[in-house]
């Protein structure tokens, strides 16, 4: 998972038995606990393996999400069921450890559920993305899985959790602010996947400019939202500020066609450090600092194609080679198209 290389774990939960002999001895009821017991487990086996087809995934998830609206709503109408609070569901959070928090909540299982579903969408794409030779339609799998990801988070920030009626912890995934991050991130790294395409296709260097400057924004828009919950979301907001950067140097560099981009440190030396690090003084601290020096050795050393492009390969190489020997400033340059290659940064 080079390329999207930060992730958070998957949201953990326990067995959930949905026994409501006590309410109702209705044959139909119990089938419907009993399917909802069997679809939940199912779902919950496939979720860890990033390996599984879409089709399964979404197969499992819809029906799931089928039976657990009979908790959710009195049927045929759209009026909240009786059955809604009589089951206690557990779940943590991907950014607060192992300890669960519990609530007798059918959308809040609802919500949660489908933000697992998400966070398999994006792990999906990542592993697809970090194949070696890519073809168009895993590239387009890949685009879809992350606007999937979207989706469902957009799903849980309007549908469900403004029906939740407890408070939700400070940095959980259902906090708005996570959230939105969350939806954020997957938008930006689907218009990654868009950008990339443009790119491999010789399209007008202005237009991959302009997604380049809308890609930089959603990052750093993810990052701000993420700031004040503190050390929680520390690493997250490292990912998200690093990509933001590599695309705000990709708006300032990218005056001719990525083909062409070497000539432009041959014959135009003075596209140096002034207009990359000292544009955005971030770009040292996560890629040329002391401390990350190992990163920026990996990323040096990368020979991978962008994601999608296997034809970029040797426009990277030719990159690589021109910067050997060469300052760090021109280095630098380098890194901001080596950096969205490999993406080999972490603590």
């Amino acid at each position: 998972m080079s390329h999207w290389f930060h992730r958070n774990v998957l949201k953990a939960t326990t067995q959930v038995n949905f026994d409501m002999a006590m309410i109702s001895s209705e044959p139909s009821a119990i089938k419907l606990c009993s399917d909802l017991k069997a679809c939940r487990r199912r779902l919950l086996e496939l979720l860890p393996d990033p390996g599984h087809t879409v089709e399964a995934i979404e197969s499992v998830f819809s029906m799931y999400l089928a039976l657990l609206h009979g908790l959710l709503f009195v049927p045929g109408e759209n009026t909240p069921s009786k059955l809604r609070h009589n089951t206690l569901f557990k779940w943590t959070h991907s950014l607060l450890g192992n300890t669960p928090q519990l609530q007798n909540d059918a959308m809040f299982e609802a919500a949660n559920m489908s933000c697992n579903v998400a966070f398999w969408f994006m792990k999906h794409a990542a592993m697809m993305a970090a194949k070696d030779d890519i073809t168009m339609e895993e590239a387009k799998e890949v685009h879809t899985s992350l606007r999937k990801a979207a989706g469902i988070f957009k799903l849980v920030e309007s549908e469900f959790g403004p029906k939740l009626t407890e408070r939700q912890l400070e940095g959980g995934d259902l906090d708005p602010r996570v959230m939105s991050a969350y939806l954020t991130q997957c938008t930006a790294e689907a218009q990654e996947v868009t950008m990339a395409r443009a790119m491999e296709l010789k399209h007008n260097p202005s237009l991959i400019s302009a997604l380049a400057n809308e890609t930089y924004k959603l990052f750093s828009d993810a990052a701000r939202v993420l700031e004040p919950l503190g050390d929680v979301t520390a690493q997250w907001i490292k990912y998200l500020r690093l990509k933001a950067a590599v695309y705000q140097a990709y708006v300032v560099v990218i005056t001719e066609e990525v083909q062409n981009f070497h000539l432009l440190l041959e014959y135009r030396p003075h596209i140096d450090v002034s207009l990359t690090c000292e544009h955005d003084p971030k770009l040292q601290e996560y890629c040329v600092c002391p401390q990350n020096q190992r990163h920026y050795n990996s990323i040096l050393d990368s020979h991978r194609a962008l994601v999608c492009c296997p034809k970029l390969k040797p426009v990277c190489a030719c990159l690589r080679r021109h910067a050997t020997g060469r300052n760090r400033a021109v280095n630098t340059i380098v890194i901001l198209v080596l950096c969205f290659v490999s993406g080999v940064f972490s603590e």
